[in-house]
């Protein structure tokens, strides 16, 4: 979860039984603007989920192996699909105080379907590269106002890989 607070420290992180809990401090003007509960300490959930795709040459690699690493994306990316349905449920449930249309509702389900059916076609055919599942992960994500962000091991070429690919 993640807690808004004051203070000299600019981000802390705690341990509270099984959950990490990550303080971001804010200045006191946008602080005082909060709601009351989070002025209070109150925590936002934060719903973590993980798409996986490679795209570069270790990917190639893995594919021409038949590398099981290929299928265990697709586990990852199946477990992510159903949380981000779980999300995406909750955040229906709760339309009216969020303020989404009908027109927003049926966008996520439209996009939670392009999804779907890109994480599918990876199940039939794991060995191939599906980098759409990136970007139909990464719409979803920022239609239903959730934040994102891609990474790899250096943090150099796969990521600017994956983010050109997402500004193409």
């Amino acid at each position: 979860a993640v807690r808004a607070g004051k203070g000299l420290r600019s981000v802390m992180m705690e341990r509270i039984g099984q959950d990490i809990v990550v303080t971001l401090t804010v200045p006191s003007d946008l602080f005082s603007l909060l709601p009351s509960p989070l002025q209070n300490g109150g925590l936002i959930n934060v719903y973590p989920l993980l798409f996986q795709q490679g795209i570069n040459e270790f990917q190639s690699i893995a594919i021409m192996q038949r590398s099981e690493l290929c299928k265990m994306q697709n586990l990852i990316n199946r477990q992510s699909l159903g949380d981000l349905v779980v999300y995406k449920n909750l955040l229906h449930q709760f339309k009216s105080q969020l303020g989404y249309t009908d027109e927003d509702i049926n966008a996520h389900e439209h996009g939670i379907q392009i999804l779907k059916e890109s994480v599918d076609d990876e199940a039939k055919n794991p060995f191939a590269k599906h980098v759409d599942i990136l970007a139909s992960a990464a719409c979803c994500v920022r239609m239903m106002k959730g934040g994102r962000g891609t990474n790899c091991k250096s943090a150099k070429d796969r990521t600017s890989m994956s983010v050109t690919l997402e500004q193409a």
